[in-house]
């Protein structure tokens, strides 16, 4: 059912959508596959009160800084308008609460937007913020109505002065395309001053191999591409690289 999927997971990591779809049109995005349409705003949604209603009801949940990790998204762009403030009702909930909370989107996250979180931060690394990208120089054609990447990395700096966890999330790493990149993003992690995490495509075509972390009705499985370990390479050992977010969550606790 639809409505189950708002809120899924496990005691560890739960994942927390108010909405199912989204506005971008990633070439490589597994929503349709899960049901969900892409390029239009969600047709279904819920209430912020509705959705920390499911995690506590859930029976999944556990309270504080080892308990679960609170991500936001995976069936949905969490900062688009639509549902930006309830996605901030989220986080200020689950900072509140002392839980590790955490985000991915590739919109623009202006530091004005986060400031109030940043006054319930109970311990560094409980709120981090994973700016997705794909790809720089070919965003239009692989990330269609997403910002701009350039401009998605462009407040890192402040974020991360106000006490925000950033991570450059490179994920999925499409082969012969992302690793052209890599220095440039290279550049950026070390301008910054943040982390790099790089990741495999979700894919419903597959039989074999890891399963996806989400919970998935068409049997999402991890797709590594074989440019994933060149791509870790360029990073110099000054810049922390995770081969996922919960690692690089857990690296706080």
């Amino acid at each position: 059912m639809e409505g189950q999927r708002f809120v899924t997971g496990d005691s560890k990591r739960i994942f927390v959508n108010t909405a199912l779809g989204c506005n971008s049109s990633c070439s490589y995005c597994y929503l349709p596959a899960e049901g969900y349409r892409t390029g239009v705003p969600p047709e279904v949604n819920i209430s912020l009160e509705a959705a920390i209603n499911l995690i506590r009801s859930s029976g999944l949940y556990v309270q504080g800084r080892y308990g679960t990790i609170i991500s936001i998204g995976c069936f949905s762009e969490c900062w688009d308008s639509s549902n930006l403030q309830k996605t901030k009702g989220i986080i200020s909930w689950a900072l509140k609460n002392g839980n590790p909370v955490q985000m991915a989107t590739k919109r623009v996250v202006f530091p004005n937007q986060v400031k109030d979180h940043c006054e319930l931060i109970q311990w560094k690394g409980q709120y981090s913020i994973f700016l997705s990208s794909a790809t720089i120089s070919q965003w239009k054609e692989f990330e269609r109505g997403t910002s701009n990447p350039f401009k998605r990395f462009y407040h890192i700096g402040d974020l991360i002065s106000l006490g925000v966890v950033c991570y450059i999330y490179i994920k999925p790493v499409i082969e012969g395309v992302t690793l052209k990149d890599g220095l440039i993003y290279s550049d950026i992690a070390n301008e910054k001053g943040c982390g790099v995490v790089i990741g495999s495509r979700f894919d419903d075509s597959v039989s074999d191999g890891v399963p996806a972390p989400i919970d998935s009705v068409s049997g999402l499985r991890m797709v590594a591409s074989n440019e994933e370990d060149q791509l870790a390479e360029i990073f110099p050992p000054t810049i922390p690289v995770y081969w996922s977010s919960v690692d690089a969550i857990n690296s706080w606790r």
